[in-house]
């Protein structure tokens, strides 16, 4: 069995790559950050790895603005390590490999400057999408994201915890996004404010505020001596199983609460003017919504018992990881 190292930094990355560290024996998992509580069973990265533990082969995710995936995949390229990067999401695809960070996504220009040997990606459209954002095609494999296998394998064995977070019929979650630290501002705040507005008055209504694993409890501590739950010490997958209505801006967490069958799911993507941006709006999986008018009309319509999504092409739940697994073991025999 080759051995493998792992590495991951943004959350995303790390759910990503997860459940593949089982696959393999002797794997050497690190991460970094926010990915330590989230990478199973990983370490802090220490200096010089690769020359250290010489794998067979580098299995990583992809972060915003960290560089160490892409400065790994360079020095895996240096010193003859095979590496795949695994894409988890459809958005900001080549900054990743490139010299920026989403920071400064204004001065990205299609050229990517740290690929790893292969980039697996969700699906085609991922492939396709990448392609025309500078990537090279012949490095694309869409072989899906582990995660949503994984998500689909959890779904039956997960609790529902809401009992233990409200006697209320109505738990509406809503599950923060660190735009702020990414991108150095964001909306965020603004959304879980007008959710409030909407809902916290409501008597049959309680109100989850989940927050990204990069923010900090002291961003949201003006709610701390409310009523609302504020960071919950459940999975994300609980807290969406559990959850009547799900609200988000654009991230991986409504695609999850579609795979896990949710339907009153909210979008709300205050401000953005192209519904493009976010995968299931752009497929019409979800409404758009870019304003509060329109968040209000559809929350109404989630709390009146009607759903809002609808998910006709949902991504790969299934051979996901055997397939990653065969081609890391075919291509460290060739």
């Amino acid at each position: 069995m080759p051995r493998i190292m792992f590495f991951a930094h943004d959350p995303g990355g790390a759910n990503a790559i997860a459940p593949l560290v089982t696959e393999f024996s002797g794997s050497l998992v690190f991460a970094k950050g926010p990915a330590l509580p989230v990478l199973w069973g990983s370490k802090e990265l220490p200096e010089n790895a690769l020359e250290k533990y010489k794998p067979d082969f580098l299995l990583t995710g992809t972060s915003a603005n960290d560089f160490t995936e892409r400065y790994l995949w360079k020095r895996a390229a240096e010193l003859g390590i095979k590496s795949m990067a695994v894409l988890d999401f459809w958005v900001n695809y080549g900054i990743r490999f490139s010299q920026y960070g989403t920071k400064d996504l204004s001065k990205f220009a299609k050229s990517c400057d740290f690929l790893p040997t292969w980039i697996c990606v969700p699906d085609e459209l991922a492939k396709k999408e990448m392609v025309a954002d500078g990537v090279p095609e012949n490095i694309i494999l869409p072989l899906g994201n582990p995660h949503f296998e994984h998500i689909a394998r959890q779904a039956e064995r997960l609790g529902d915890v809401k009992q233990i977070l409200t006697k209320k019929p109505t738990l509406i979650t809503f599950f923060s996004q660190a735009f702020t630290e990414d991108l150095g501002q964001g909306c965020e705040k603004q959304v879980f404010e007008d959710l409030l507005v909407l809902a916290q008055k409501r008597s049959e209504v309680a109100i989850v505020l989940q927050k990204h694993p990069k923010e900090t409890l002291a961003k949201w501590e003006k709610y701390s001596d409310t009523n609302i739950i504020v960071d919950a010490k459940f999975s994300t997958l609980e807290l969406l199983k559990s959850s009547d209505i799900v609200v988000g801006i654009n991230s991986v967490v409504l695609v999850e609460a579609m795979l896990l069958g949710k339907r009153k799911i909210l979008s709300y993507q205050l401000g953005e003017k192209d519904k493009t941006k976010f995968v299931l709006t752009r497929n019409n999986s979800l409404p758009f919504i870019n304003n509060f008018v329109d968040f209000q009309v559809n929350l109404n319509k989630c709390l009146a018992g009607q759903q809002t999504g609808i998910y006709d092409n949902p991504p790969k739940t299934s051979g996901v990881i055997k397939a990653i697994k065969e081609f890391i073991l075919k291509s460290c025999l060739n």
